[in-house]
């Protein structure tokens, strides 16, 4: 999904947290103080430390939204409304932020008024619902295809448990080919490639 159908306005998917650490900066809300300087460092540790607890304690497994901001709360002491608050100004970012990559959606789109079976497929810790609004904003067609999302199914194309579950979805499986089309060398190249799929 991501830099495949939607790509973002800023240079970096960080930028979305400079969007979060100017709303901090604006706010009357009281903050801890770093924040107003060091809050994209700190909003990408956070995540980073989630990562690494999750690897080590149950393996590769995705992560969600919630537990990245639960480890925010969890060392800087916040309280439910500023967590609430930080997590809306971030979706809220990440919406106003998309930009459809127009021929690769106007591919699949195609692909699906041919009657090709298609489905998205996104390494991704946001929750179904944001992602879905995201889609619908640049693809009312695409936003009526089976979604696959790692923040969903806990698991991820990278250990190719994701493709796994449209397998499972398909059961019986029944198609001749699986054409997979994604940015990832390995995600989306050799681990689709490793299981038959055509990437």
């Amino acid at each position: 999904i991501f830099d495949t159908l939607i790509g973002r306005k800023t240079l970096q998917p960080r930028g979305i947290f400079y969007h979060v650490m100017d709303m901090i900066c604006q706010s009357s809300e009281k903050f801890p103080e770093i924040f107003k300087t060091e809050y994209v460092a700190i909003r990408m540790q956070a995540e980073a430390n989630v990562r690494e607890f999750v690897k080590k304690s149950i393996g590769h497994f995705e992560i969600t939204f919630d537990a990245i901001f639960e480890r925010l709360k969890e060392i800087y002491q916040l309280s439910p409304k500023q967590i609430t608050i930080l997590k809306e100004w971030e979706i809220t970012a990440e919406l106003e932020n998309i930009i459809p990559i127009s021929d690769k959606i106007a591919f699949a789109e195609q692909l699906v008024q041919d009657g090709e079976q298609v489905v998205l497929i996104s390494d991704m810790y946001l929750p179904k619902e944001i992602i879905s609004e995201m889609i619908r904003k640049v693809s009312p067609v695409l936003a009526q295809v089976p979604l696959f999302l790692s923040s969903d199914y806990r698991v991820q194309k990278t250990t190719q448990k994701l493709f796994l579950e449209v397998y499972r979805y398909f059961k019986p499986y029944s198609f001749k080919e699986w054409h997979h089309y994604g940015d990832s060398k390995i995600a989306d190249g050799e681990k689709a490639k490793n299981m038959g799929i055509i990437p």
